[in-house]
């Protein structure tokens, strides 16, 4: 027996967990939620294709389901095999019950509670009375249905031959000898049965064992006996029809084994992902070439169409040719509108998600992966538009109203909101169906806000309904909750930074958080849902002080009202948390005076502290920092701390003092001691120093001053005050030569992080690399370590920093 035609019969479960290509190594991004989406896959109606929703990073859309639950990959739905087998009881019997008779008992066991064993029971006592009690093994005794336990007991002996726990070896007990046995057994039990179900169950078996005896001929002749073609005998046919096809694969023909996969995943209502691994795998993973072969194959234009479909289902590239051809085909596929779904999300991912990507002040809220390959642009987006309103309007095609819907969904993308809100408005009229209600509601609300040029109070007021129904649908719909946060992020927070309301752009993001649904949902989800500091984050790190006072000013008025009332109920962060951050955003303009003021404001006392590891335990110590110490070496900015640790108030005064001392002081020695603590406590507060944390949330260890900083990271990375106040320093320090090569040598250490190193570019490796190292000699051979040398080369402070210093070697 050739094990590959084994395993393509029921394929690999493994091979569910590849993704359709390769797409490169990197942080795991959420296979469901790495493109911008705003279409449901519910709109599609169809059941049992879930597997089949388009997604890059998986061969199949439901193989994973986040971080916490990679086993999730489980059948959908009831088990139409154990379905039918309660049915055959007659009985109150519950799928868990079922399942432990039909598939989980062991045979020697099920022997026992037929009474058909001599000895001791296999299992312990109470074990054993857990099966004994089994309701479906009771309804079947009850009813006199022996011959069903029978049945039962005999393909528990089939799967003992035919299947093995390790899927890529054949059963342990496999014997072609005892597999023949088996089949003749069946044969028997098929002629003698007066029972109609376990005669098609017997006549399966024959099937299932013919194939695994090898001899894929008499497989394709017991199917056609048993099963052919037809529909109405029962939840085996599909699994019948795969083994035909196996079969057929087994003997090489390949085109027919396609086929009869095919028809096999056609009436399969459950578990479907198996039937298609071995279509791909029939059809060399969607090669074109084999196509007319299988068409020629199949005897109907619906049978046609099936096999377009199937091969439409696959892949990453567009697929429009194959949704036109089904249709033509055969206008009642179902597969039809599914394939439409995965056009629909192709375009999203690859022309929705860069458009708005691009627009300044749009917020990427999920780990994406650029997989556009080129081609997929408005022109294509066209073409699905103008193919989805010629189906809204043909009266042959099932369903309608989710072409309606696609057409107005698609006129949306476009930039055609008026043609949106038509066709929107038509599908609403024409269905019942909740799903596609909800998304031409969904689709109506996007294109009124795309129509305003400029926001208003009258357009807040007139979307505020769609939008408190959508955070309601979102309450309860997990899909949902992603189109409401992409809305907030990609729609309403760059058209309200595009007019410069950033104070909403920001409130939006915090809206985006869905921090409300914290606490609500399984823990899966709330993973993936945002850990609620976005909005913040902005505030944060991409507002000025000026725009961060008008927030403050927008969220202490009394009595907001209508869409204001909204946004800031649901925005994850207040008042508290801007006035927080005020203080901190005038320590980024070195405002002392109003730093203080605001700090003095603030509930939280924020403490100059870092995590540092180490290099005894490999833990994380907590350090004060002092943020007026001076140091040679970057690598020694934590030698000194504090006893008791420096808060950000207790920062500010000092700053305020220092300035005002070197103000008022005019001793030029005590003016000079004055700016040296200055410059180190301004290279302390940048991104080189311990007391980075006065002016920033996080801190990269690998970034430096690239020349593109702007705001008050300019500063932070360019180090020009701490240099000038080193400079006065110097000049004020004529009478005591150490104390000058010490100010002088850190002005120069400014000096050489204002030499801009680019970013590194790894598509442009070669170049960057060369960039690097001018930078690296530039940093070592900055003139000003050159004039250090010379002017104080016989000072003491020269020679300590010479042994410490490598690089000041190179001015020998």
């Amino acid at each position: 027996m050739n094990l590959k035609i084994c395993i393509v019969v029921f394929i690999n479960v493994l091979w569910a967990l590849m993704p359709q290509n390769i797409i490169g190594c990197g942080p795991q991004a959420d296979p469901k939620d790495y493109f911008t989406r705003f279409f449901s896959n519910k709109t599609a109606g169809v059941q049992g294709v879930e597997p089949f929703m388009y997604t890059a990073l998986l061969q199949f859309y439901d193989d994973w389901d986040g971080y916490f639950s990679e086993d999730k990959a489980t059948k959908k739905g009831e088990d139409p095999v154990l379905t039918e087998w309660i049915k055959y009881s007659g009985a109150q019997v519950s799928s868990a019950a079922a399942s432990e008779l039909v598939y989980e008992i062991e045979g020697k066991v099920l022997e026992n509670l037929m009474g058909k064993a001599t000895g001791h029971n296999v299992l312990p006592g109470e074990e054993f009375a857990k099966f004994a009690n089994n309701t479906l093994y009771r309804a079947l005794q009850k009813t006199g249905k022996q011959e069903a336990l029978s049945y039962l007991l005999f393909a528990k002996k089939v799967q003992d031959q035919t299947m093995s726990n390790d899927m890529w070896e054949p059963a342990a007990n496999r014997d072609v000898k005892n597999i023949n046995a088996l089949l003749m057994q069946a044969e028997k039990a098929y002629a003698a049965s007066k029972d109609n179900f376990l005669k098609y169950k017997y006549g399966f078996m024959q099937c299932r064992l013919a194939f695994y005896s090898g001899k894929p001929a008499l497989c394709i002749e017991k199917v056609n006996t048993f099963f052919g073609d037809k529909e109405e005998t029962g939840t085996l046919n599909a699994m019948a029809l795969s083994y035909k096809a196996g079969a057929y694969y087994e003997m090489q023909i390949y085109p027919d084994a396609a086929y009869w996969y095919a028809k096999a995943f056609e009436q399969a209502n459950y578990d479907r992902k198996k039937i298609y691994l071995s279509f791909l795998w029939s059809i060399r993973k969607g090669d074109e070439s084999l196509k007319m072969l299988v068409l020629q194959k199949a005897p109907t234009n619906k049978d046609k169409a099936l096999v377009e479909a199937l091969y439409g289902l696959h892949g990453l590239e567009v697929a429009l040719p194959n949704l036109q051809e089904v249709y033509r085909l055969d206008k009642t596929n179902p597969l039809l509108r599914v394939l439409a779904l995965r056009e629909i999300n192709k375009l999203e991912e690859n022309f929705l998600t860069p458009r708005l990507n691009r627009q300044a002040g749009s917020k990427e809220s999920f780990y994406g992966y650029n997989n556009s390959k080129g081609g997929t642009d408005l022109t294509q987006l066209n073409k699905l538009l103008a193919f989805c309103e010629k189906v809204a309007k043909d009266t042959d095609v099932p369903q309608t109203g989710f072409f309606q819907t696609a057409a107005a969904y698609l006129s949306y993308m476009a930039g055609d909101s008026e043609r949106a809100l038509q066709w929107a408005g038509k599908m609403k009229q024409g269905t019942s169906d909740e799903n596609l209600v909800n998304q031409s509601r969904l689709i109506g609300l996007m294109a009124g806000i795309a129509k305003s040029k400029t926001i208003t109070h009258t357009d807040e007021k007139a979307w505020l309904p769609g939008l408190e129904w959508l955070f309601k649908m979102a309450e309860k719909d997990a899909e949902y909750r992603i189109f409401m946060r992409n809305l907030f992020t990609q729609v309403l927070a760059p058209k309200y930074y595009a007019q410069g309301d950033v104070y909403k752009t920001a409130l939006c993001l915090g809206v985006a958080d869905l921090s409300k649904f914290k606490n609500t949902l399984p823990v899966d989800e709330e993973f993936f849902i945002g850990s609620g500091t976005m909005g913040i984050d902005y505030v944060r790190s991409e507002m000025n002080t000026q725009e961060v006072l008008k927030l403050y000013s927008f969220l202490q008025q009394p009595g907001l009202k209508d869409f204001d009332a909204f946004i800031t109920r649901q925005t994850s962060f207040g008042l508290a948390e801007v006035v927080d951050f005020l203080g901190t955003s005038y320590l980024r303009d070195h405002d002392w005076e109003s730093a203080v003021s605001w700090l003095q404001k603030s509930d939280e006392a924020e403490q100059l502290t870092a995590l540092v590891v180490n290099q005894n335990t490999y833990d994380y110590d907590t350090l004060t920092v002092d943020p007026f110490h001076d140091y040679l070496n970057d690598w020694q900015r934590y030698d000194k701390t504090l006893k008791v640790p420096m808060g950000k108030l207790d920062f500010a005064k000092k700053m305020r003092g220092f300035e005002k001392q070197l103000e008022t002081t005019t001793d030029p020695a005590e003016k000079g001691r004055i700016a040296y603590t200055l410059g180190a406590a301004y290279y302390n507060i940048s991104y080189y120093g311990n007391a980075w944390m006065a002016l920033d949330y996080g801190r990269s260890t690998v970034l430096w001053n690239n020349g593109m900083y702007t705001g008050w990271r300019k500063e932070y990375f360019e180090v020009q005050k701490a240099r000038s106040y080193f400079e006065k320093a110097v000049a004020l320090s004529t009478q005591n030569k150490e104390f000058q090569a010490a100010a002088f040598f850190l002005a120069a250490k400014c000096a050489q992080r204002q030499i801009i190193r680019p970013d590194y570019n790894y598509e442009q490796g070669q170049a960057s690399d060369r960039a690097e190292k001018a930078f690296q000699r530039a940093f070592r051979k900055h003139p000003l370590l050159g004039q250090f040398k010379s002017q104080y080369g016989q000072t003491k402070f020269y020679k300590y920093a010479f042994n410490r210093c490598s690089y000041l070697r190179d001015f020998k």
